[in-house]
């Protein structure tokens, strides 16, 4: 049996009170938003110290997002809000038919952001909160060599996936596109909810258990 090695990380903050920080985003060269279970969403320095906070959703952020001066945020109760970065003001609050928002994405180009709710259900709007589209549909990701995904990020053709093996340890994988003999694992001593690049794709940042942390990630 091959051993997994074990990856160590940089606690950067750790508040149990927050509750499972389950989603984070951030731009090269702004800050780093992390948001989970308490509702709340924290602004993050460049050193990794906690700068502003404020109540996001009602039961929970569940994802988030940022592009052009717009934080963009999908939580529990079922509605997409977009916020100001600069004040925190809300700009919009978008409810979705379903709860919990899982995923959202946003389109610079196109200055459009849309969200897919745990039912099923998705909805587009403009980032100014006029609706574009709304349908229902499904449809789940699989990813290999995991019996519980939690968190993926994507870089090119590489994609780093945190979760759980079917020994229930917590692992970091990395894949190479659809190639099996280019995946590679590392054991965490956390579990990870949440993956997102900051400042370069050297280090990945992790939200779990109240902790936000840095994996300064290994050569290829």
């Amino acid at each position: 049996m091959i051993e997994i090695p074990l990856l160590p990380v940089r606690i950067l903050h750790s508040e149990p009170s927050l509750g499972k920080i389950r989603a984070l985003a951030a731009t090269a060269d702004g800050p780093l938003w992390a948001g989970g279970d308490a509702g709340m969403v924290i602004e993050y320095g460049f050193e990794g110290l906690p700068l502003r906070r404020f109540h996001a959703h009602k039961g929970g952020v569940r994802c988030l997002a940022v592009a052009t001066g717009r934080l963009i945020s999908g939580g529990n109760d079922g509605h997409v809000r977009i916020w100001s970065t600069e004040t925190l003001a809300c700009l919009s609050q978008l409810p979705m038919r379903g709860k919990r928002i899982d995923t959202i994405r946003v389109d610079v180009d196109r200055g459009t952001v849309s969200a897919r709710a745990r039912s099923g259900s998705a909805a587009e709007w403009r980032l100014d909160g006029e609706p574009v589209s709304s349908c229902d549909c499904k449809g789940v990701e699989q990813t290999r060599g995991f019996e519980q995904a939690s968190a993926m990020v994507r870089a090119g053709d590489v994609a780093w996936v945190a979760g759980l093996d079917a020994n229930r340890s917590v692992l970091l994988t990395r894949q190479v596109g659809d190639d099996p003999t280019q995946t590679r694992s590392w054991r965490l001593p956390y579990a990870a909810a949440c993956l997102a690049f900051w400042r370069g794709e050297g280090t990945l940042y992790a939200g779990g258990n109240g902790r936000l942390f840095a994996i300064d990630l290994p050569a290829p």
